[in-house]
């Protein structure tokens, strides 16, 4: 019985006091000179000096929930895969000393909002935040000069990065589907925009190219669908294929003078385009570089330009005028199929030179394309506060061009200019004729006295206003 007692009290005392021991602290190795501990709290700090060994299991996967990191004074990396699909971690801090972030260190932390990198950081390794959806900033520090392929990739929460201009290049895929992302502005340096840096960064709306950047790589800016204006540099050498294709938002992207190259799907859809002007450093439009810029009020290539590819400008459909270059000696199919409301284009050459143009089928008002031959048809002259008109018409394909004639600022007969006519007119039409009065050849008075327009007041014209004064004659 007593045994039984003794047993029933050591049950109770421990369900009492139980609630009053603490987990204690899980601790290892993690390189030559350096510890990891994981508190009960779920933050994991790393002490010591030196690199960070990788593994391929971390000494503290299975240990516990990480909900931060804290990487302390002395230590120089983050290693390979490191922290990994922790998908509770939620903070992360940087001691100054670490120089590098190694590839897919923080990979698919999906719970990731926070990070806080050191002053001392110089690389951010391969797809190192990759995935990291619930991040919000990356403000990363002036002393990175590189950030590795895939690095932001689909951080799809992230709405500000800084970009610091001890950066040498940007990375291919960086940023890609980071659909969050508002404003960017690449520092001074970047030669170049790689392969997808803001692919489906569907908010971004606004991004400053510095005049550094000669090429904008394939697939650059695709599908930024909020992206309104762009200010592409004097510098610009090459668009590359699909680089605004879907930018739906687009309405201003001037094309530099020294740009070369264009490719295929350049601008793709890019509906609301609000003009398209080619430099002649272009030799060759390439293919449905301008599918569907509806809303273009024009499209000009300017001399230089020898070949529009085909589907070049397909379905561009509002667009109402085309100015195309002397030097154009190629256009393939259906590169204007779709231009529904284009009705004028210009061509500085003769007839003759537009018949050696090779023209592939399917290219609507362009293929049927011919120098017009005007000859004037209708003449409607102007009379006082009414327009008149000059109406020439091509001989080849009956086409009306119209002339707007100016309306007169004053009445025929008018001569003192007050509204009416009246004797009194015709006086002064007949003292202007005998040289009795001065009034100027070039004055409004000695063109309403010249009612039979013969270039010189005289009696006759002083005899036709004093008849429509009293009624017998209409002058017009």
């Amino acid at each position: 019985m007593k045994k039984l007692l003794s047993l029933f009290t050591a049950a109770v005392m421990i369900c009492v006091f139980c609630p009053f021991i603490h987990a204690a602290d899980i601790t290892g190795k993690c390189g030559n000179n350096l510890t990891w501990t994981l508190t009960p709290d779920g933050t994991l700090t790393v002490s010591g000096e030196g690199e960070m060994h990788a593994y391929t299991n971390y000494p503290w996967e299975g240990a516990g929930s990480i909900t931060a990191v804290v990487i302390g004074e002395g230590v120089t990396s983050v290693a390979h895969t490191a922290f990994e699909a922790c998908t509770e971690l939620t903070r992360v801090q940087l001691a100054d000393s670490v120089t590098s972030i190694d590839e897919a260190a923080f990979y698919r932390c999906s719970a990731l909002k926070e990070v806080r990198f050191g002053t001392g950081l110089t690389a951010i390794g391969d797809h190192a935040f990759r995935g990291c959806s619930a991040l919000t900033e990356a403000m990363i520090p002036d002393s990175v000069v590189s950030i590795g392929t895939h690095a932001f990739y689909q951080c799809g929460s992230l709405t500000a990065v800084h970009l610091p201009a001890s950066l040498t290049a940007l990375p291919p895929y960086g940023f890609q589907e980071c659909a969050s992302l508002c404003t960017v502005e690449i520092p001074n340096g970047v030669p170049e925009i790689p392969t997808c840096c803001f692919f489906r960064c569907g908010a971004l709306s606004s991004v400053t190219i510095p005049e550094s950047v000669t090429d904008i790589g394939i697939y650059a800016f695709c599908d930024c669908k909020s992206l309104s204006a762009v200010d592409l540099p004097q510098g610009l050498k090459t668009i590359g294929e699909r680089a605004f294709m879907d930018c739906q938002s687009l309405q201003s992207a001037a094309l530099p003078a020294q740009l070369t190259e264009i490719g295929a799907y350049a601008f793709f859809r890019c509906f609301n385009l609000n003009s398209i002007e080619v430099p002649g450093s272009v030799s060759v439009v390439q293919k449905y570089a301008f599918y569907e810029c509806c809303y273009a009020k024009e499209i000009v290539l300017q001399e230089g330009g020898t070949k529009i590819e085909e589907g070049a400008f397909l379905n561009c459909f509002y667009v109402p005028s085309v100015a195309l270059p002397s030097s154009i000696a190629v256009i393939e199919k259906e590169a204007f199929k779709g231009c529904d409301a284009l009705t004028e284009i210009s061509y500085p050459a003769s007839q003759e030179e537009w018949n050696k143009v090779q023209i592939g089928e399917n290219n609507g008002m362009v293929g049927a394309y011919h120098k017009h031959q005007y000859e004037l048809t209708l003449t409607v002259p102007a009379a006082y506060m009414q327009a008149g008109r000059n109406e020439y018409t091509c001989s080849i394909c009956s086409k009306v061009l119209v002339e707007e004639i100016p309306a007169l600022p004053y009445r025929p007969g008018d001569t003192d200019l007050d509204g009416r006519i009246s004797a009194e007119d015709a006086r002064l039409a007949l003292r202007r004729a005998v040289e009795l009065e001065t009034f100027a050849e070039t004055s409004l008075s000695y063109r309403a006295a010249d009612v039979d327009c013969s270039g010189t007041v005289t009696a006759a014209d002083a005899r036709l206003i004093l008849r429509a004064a009293v009624g017998l004659e209409t002058l017009s």
